[in-house]
């Protein structure tokens, strides 16, 4: 069948660490900066396409924080 979820999960935190977006990954959540929705949903699209490219259902949690304004922090 399949290899373990931690491999699974791993080829999803890749596809984002490959897309060049600011992200950060910790135990439970990856997070992702853009500055468009697009580009943020379409690295979202790619990691989904390659978690169910190996597994027979993918489950995602979104959670959106937008912010008006300059972009420094």
């Amino acid at each position: 069948m399949w290899g373990g979820v931690g491999e699974i999960v791993a080829e999803a935190v890749r596809v984002v660490r490959d897309s060049g977006l600011p992200n950060k990954t910790d135990s439970m959540f990856t997070e992702i900066e853009g500055d468009t929705w697009d580009e943020v949903m379409a690295v979202v699209q790619r990691a989904v396409e390659a978690v169910a490219a190996r597994a027979p259902r993918v489950s995602t949690v979104i959670k959106v924080d937008w912010r008006q304004g300059p972009s420094t922090r």
